[in-house]
């Protein structure tokens, strides 16, 4: 059996370097001694696996000082070992090796004490007795010096205490091991001396009792050297005059930074003219005072309950002790950690005075320990509340709107006249900031927008509660006598809604899923504005080229315009404004070039007192002075960016844009153009108003509440940058909160749960062989594309490409013939529609077919053709829509209708079909929706059942899983967002992979 190993420590001399530690194997086979094995060392310690983590610690650092780790650092170019360590550089050994070696020995002395490793003299010879081990001494020896002054000079004995027994110094057998900290061997036992005796204090002892300072030398030896140690330790003297005094400490605090970084406080404690940290070990202390005449000790003991009572008091005030310094035992969350110490010291000011406590800061910063006080009044008007606010501090009155830099940008330092320094609340940032980054000043005072209103939550005003219950709880108003139809319950609550904010002078977003109803409630909201008059003259259709205009009235050319009432914030009453017919200023509604024909036919299906006119075609009117003879003015966005001129002359009493999403894009010409527009009132209807990005609603809000959501640069800093980084950001609760009184969305499952059910189904299809090695060699091809692309102008300068290869590959996974019509590879994804679709003709459903490819819809015409299955088909080249529309939906024989998303994803009612195939996914969620919604909407009475057709192992299921990662942003506010902008590069590489 193998004598079982274990590692101890031994005491060696090394020439020239002095005395080391180092570590040895040892076993036991005799009861009187141990036996050393080897020593330690990189070329052995693979034999001792089962090394703790202390004793590979104590061999680490017993290499920083072998042989070949001093060569390396110390020795000169071309020195050989030899040389240097027989011809040693005195000096270079005195101050830097050696004090090397006792900073590490310093270091494994304490690894030895706190982990049991034994200590052993190494005298030499391979066993180690009993009496060869070296205790490691927990106390402190005390030292004492004693001084004799007598007529031919002084001298003096330093003599050293541990317990009760006596170390002599002047033994040559002692070691002193290391100089700082200093530990001493004596005997058997290596001893640490405190702190404020260095080994070089015991030096001149080694060799004598005593050293003497003859008379002539007394007084420049006592005003140096003795001056030093004389504090150092207890002091005895015959022939001094010694003073013991008596003082009663007084406690300092200074503000200062800590080793890491922090502001703590540093506690030390004043005894006359001798300030002790707090920390300091020494209890008694005596100072010399040295003249020509003569020398005297002072003397003092500290009073040690006294400090302890100031230590409790601060402890029980939150604070922990760590060396002299105090830091907060606990830091508040969410608040500034730099200033939360000066916070705590402003607080607790009076108590720590009270206690006597002195409080210190560097001349070059002082804080001033108080609290600002703030008083608060408000004021209202017509679209705005005024916040009149002073701020007391120190006697120094300042208004409130000085502050506002400093909120803004979470500059918690204020600097006063006097050059003091205020630490402003917490609670102000908290409380006014998102008030400030949309406030301005006037006149004093801040001033802040009545769309704002939800900032002002942390502010208690009737003003403010009487509006925010008026649009969040909007109240029953009379519903205008609509002919052919009964507003549903949560219609009603849509058009009450609205005209809550109409009343206040606000915009919102009327964001219901689409099938609800949102025309028919925008129409209930202009039925009102503009009431059944029996005097109105009913308008005549022409076509939509031409004006609808009344036989009664007559267009003066040559009458000149009104003068347009002054914009939002003025002083003029909105509610004034009249046409010459003693009714609201004539109001426009701007929506896709689709949806003209259904607003026009529900206008009169609805309300059909109304005068419209269609403005669109070659007949349209050039002048805005023809629109104070029309109630309701219907035009689409590309007529309106193209008129802008005529529209931007008029001040309309409402504008409502439909499928407000078009606007989405604050640079397009169409948007800039809608900004223009000047009015009364204004609405926007979207089932998506969230489409690409959160940017989007910046677009939307802007034109109903001008300012509401800053610039689109200040939009993008505090809100849509920092969620696409990380939707769980605080900024979504702030954005939520901001715009949601003025966004009412109702989904069909709570409103119309007589809806019947939708039942959708992911169809995964498999590509042909063919298809498949097609579509691979591709993806390969444009994956080393796009990464060369990326390296040379990075991912931001690469989306046109990636969005084209993108294309490229989904047209793939549809059927290789969309990219080479003579392929006859086939499609796995085509078999199986054709095949799903013969099987619902069968039973005699009717299909809408969606693609976001023309080219796909046509591929499934020739089968339609080929097969003798009646169709429609809506895309974008589409000039008879209505014509199509009505086709599908009137006649029976016409089962399948095959529609682009572009062109068929609003407007359309088509409840006559019950199945529904999209054929091709893309990054919006929100289109599928709309094609959905195109048949489950109010008046279905059949089951939908939705069918998704995705190609397996192919971009189109990268896809679907992104969809549902990016939608999660949108969904916390009002719908679904999907978009491939601000995709990183590894999500983009993630989908050709």
């Amino acid at each position: 059996m193998e004598t079982q190993k274990f590692i101890v420590a031994l005491l060696t001399y090394v020439k020239p370097i002095g005395y080391v530690i180092l570590p040895y194997s040892c076993f036991r086979e005799h009861e009187k001694f141990i036996s050393v094995h080897e020593r330690l060392s990189p070329l052995n310690i693979s034999k001792y696996p089962g090394l703790s983590a202390a004793e590979s610690d104590f061999l680490k650092l017993t290499e920083s000082y072998s042989n070949q780790a001093i060569i390396k650092q110390f020795s000169k170019k071309n020195q050989s070992p030899k040389d240097f360590f027989t011809n040693p550089d005195k000096k270079l050994l005195d101050e830097m090796i050696r004090p090397l070696i006792e900073r590490k020995l310093a270091r494994i002395i304490e690894i030895l004490l706190e982990n049991n490793i034994p200590l052993y003299n190494g005298k030499g010879g391979s066993n180690l007795y009993a009496e060869d081990k070296i205790n490691i001494e927990r106390e402190c020896p005390q030292a004492s010096l004693k001084f004799t002054r007598t007529e031919q000079g002084t001298h003096y004995k330093l003599r050293v205490f541990h317990g009760k027994w006596e170390i002599v110094l002047n033994n040559p057998e002692n070691i002193i091991l290391v100089n700082e900290p200093c530990w001493y061997l004596a005997g058997n036992k290596l001893v640490k001396f405190n702190e404020q005796i260095s080994g070089k204090l015991l030096i001149p002892f080694r060799n004598k009792d005593f050293v003497s300072i003859p008379k002539h030398i007394e007084y420049k030896y006592f005003s140096t050297f003795i001056r030093k140690i004389a504090n150092r330790c207890d002091i005895e003297a015959e022939g001094f005059q010694i003073k013991d005094l008596q003082y009663q400490p007084k406690a300092i605090l200074s503000l200062e930074v800590d080793w890491q970084g922090r502001k703590a406080l540093i506690l030390q404690f004043q005894y006359g003219d001798k300030v002790i940290l707090a920390n300091n070990l020494q209890r008694n202390f005596t100072t010399l005072l040295a003249d020509e005449n003569g020398f005297i000790f002072n003397r003092f003991k500290r009073n040690m309950a006294c400090e302890v009572e100031q230590i409790r008091f601060l402890k029980s005030k939150n604070l922990k002790q760590v060396e002299a310094a105090f830091v907060l035992n606990e830091r508040e969350a969410g608040l500034d950690q730099d200033y939360q110490m000066v916070e705590w010291l402003t607080e607790n000011k009076a108590d720590l005075l009270d206690h006597s406590f002195n409080i210190r800061q560097p001349e070059n910063k002082k804080y001033l320990f108080e609290i600002p006080v703030l008083d608060l009044k408000m004021d209202s008007g017509f679209d705005w509340f005024d916040l009149m606010g002073t701020v007391v501090i120190n006697e120094v009155t300042i208004p409130f709107i000085k502050f506002r830099n400093h909120i803004i940008n979470n500059i918690k330092e204020y600097a006063l006249p006097t050059g003091e320094i205020v630490i402003l609340p917490d609670e102000w940032f908290s409380r006014f900031q998102d008030i400030m980054l949309y406030a301005k000043e006037q006149n004093h005072a801040i001033r802040i927008s009545k769309h704002h209103y939800k900032l002002l939550a942390s502010i208690s005003g009737p003003e403010i509660e009487r509006l925010g219950k008026s649009i969040e709880f909007p109240e029953n108003v009379e519903l205008p006598p609509l002919t052919n139809v009964t507003p549903r319950p949560y219609q009603l609550a849509g058009f009450y809604w609205m005209h809550s904010l109409q009343r206040h002078g606000l915009g919102g977003i009327l964001a219901d899923d689409m099938g609800l109803g949102k025309t028919l409630q925008a129409i209930a909201l202009l039925a009102s504005y503009y009431p059944a008059d029996e005097n109105t003259d009913k308008p005549v259709y022409s076509d939509s080229s031409r004006t609808f205009l009344s036989p009664s009235i007559q267009l003066d050319l040559f009458a000149q315009p009104e003068t347009n009432p002054d914009l939002p914030g003025s002083s003029f009453n909105k509610s004034n404004a009249k046409t010459g017919f003693n009714r609201p200023n004539s109001s426009l509604v701007v929506m896709p070039a689709s949806l003209i024909h259904n607003w026009y036919n529900e206008l009169q299906r609805f309300a059909p007192w109304l005068r419209i006119y269609i403005h669109v075609g070659s007949g349209r009117v050039s002048s805005s002075l023809f629109f104070k003879n029309i109630d309701i003015i219907l035009t689409t966005y590309g007529t309106l960016r193209n008129d802008i001129d005529t529209f931007g002359k008029y001040v309309f009493g409402y504008i409502i844009l439909d499928e407000s999403q078009a606007i989405k894009n604050p640079d397009s010409k169409s948007t800039q153009a809608v900004f223009s527009l000047q009015s009364l009132h204004r609405m926007v209807l979207s089932g998506t108003p969230i489409q690409n990005s959160l940017s989007d609603i910046w677009s939307q809000f802007n034109f109903l509440n001008p300012g509401m959501l800053g610039s689109h640069q200040h939009f993008l800093k505090y809100y849509a940058t920092p969620l696409s980084k990380n939707p769980d950001d605080p900024a979504a609760a702030k954005l939520k909160n901001l715009i949601q009184p003025f966004i009412l969305r109702r989904t069909k499952e709570k409103v119309a749960p007589e809806l019947p059910p939708v039942t959708e189904t992911v169809v995964y299809c498999t590509m042909t062989d063919e298809q498949q090695r097609i579509y691979d060699a591709e993806k390969s091809k444009i994956r080393n594309s796009i990464l060369e692309k990326f390296e040379s102008e990075g991912v931001k300068n690469s989306s046109v490409m990636v969005l084209k290869a993108l294309m490229l590959l989904r047209q793939l996974a549809n059927h290789p013939r969309m990219i080479d019509s003579d392929s006859d590879a086939g499609s796995g994804k085509f078999t199986e529609v054709t095949e799903s679709l013969e099987t619902v003709l069968a039973e005699n459903h009717k299909v809408l077919i969606f693609s976001s490819f023309v080219r796909h819809l046509k591929l499934v015409e020739e089968f339609c053709i080929s097969e003798g299955y009646k169709y429609a088909m809506l895309t974008g080249a589409t000039t008879n829509r209505e014509k199509v529309i009505n086709s599908f939906r009137k006649k029976s024989d016409i089962k399948l209708f095959l529609i682009s998303l572009k062109a068929g994803g609003v407007g359309l009612n088509l409840t006559e079909a019950d199945y529904v195939f999209i054929l091709d996914p893309w990054w919006n969620p929100a289109a599928e929706m709309q094609a959905l919604n195109r048949a489950h909407r109010i008046g279905q009475d059949k089951n939908v059942f939705v069918y998704r057709f995705i190609t397996k192992d192919t971009v189109e299921e990268k896809i679907v899983k992104l969809q549902q990662k990016k939608k999660d942003l949108a969904e916390l506010f009002v719908t679904s967002d999907s978009t491939i902008a601000g995709m990183t590069r590894e999500e983009i590489m993630t989908i050709f992979a």
